[in-house]
């Protein structure tokens, strides 16, 4: 019962904030799970903030396990324009989600959006999940991105992120770069 579900994360919510991100969670991979239509559309009319987040962060990974990538990035790509804001943090969230199940997906995906309006960032996010399985392969990737602020951002930060979880890797890989 779809409605009585939200009534009672909200209910949650209010009532226990230590559960509120567990709550939405759960709404969102249950209403995931059990096929029922409006998913996206409840997300979208979340109107921003962390709860839009957290939702797009819950629902994403769960469709690209279950759906692969070319649907997800389909999807994505055919969110309206109308809302730039709501469209960023889909492809956004897409860049999160993506180097986790499938990297060739996700370098298709920078290909095709990372120089583009609503690219703005996603290089530094595909490449800061990214350096948690090949950090070497990520900054080299890096390298090749143009010139300029966001590339040196990412790099800055995707190093920190690499050294932070394979401090002598990324210690090695920078005295040879």
């Amino acid at each position: 019962d779809l409605q009585a579900s939200l009534v009672a994360v909200r209910e949650w919510q209010m009532l226990r904030p230590d559960l509120r991100e567990a709550a939405a969670r759960g709404l969102v991979l249950g209403w995931y799970a059990a096929g029922l239509p409006g998913l996206q559309q409840y997300i979208q009319d979340m109107g921003g903030g962390f709860e839009q987040q957290l939702a797009l962060a819950t629902y994403l990974p769960a469709a690209i396990a279950k759906e692969g990538a070319a649907p997800v990035m389909r999807w994505a790509e055919s969110v309206p324009e109308e809302d730039p804001a709501y469209k960023l943090a889909v492809y956004r969230q897409v860049a999160s989600a993506l180097p986790l199940f499938d990297q060739p997906a996700a370098m298709r995906w920078c290909e095709a959006h990372c120089d583009g309006p609503f690219g703005n960032n996603l290089r530094n996010i595909l490449a800061g999940r990214w350096v948690a399985s090949d950090g070497a392969a990520a900054l080299e990737w890096l390298s090749t991105a143009p010139d300029g602020h966001e590339k040196d951002l990412a790099i800055r930060a995707s190093f920190a992120t690499w050294g932070s979880l394979e401090r002598e890797a990324g210690l090695a890989f920078m005295g040879n770069h």
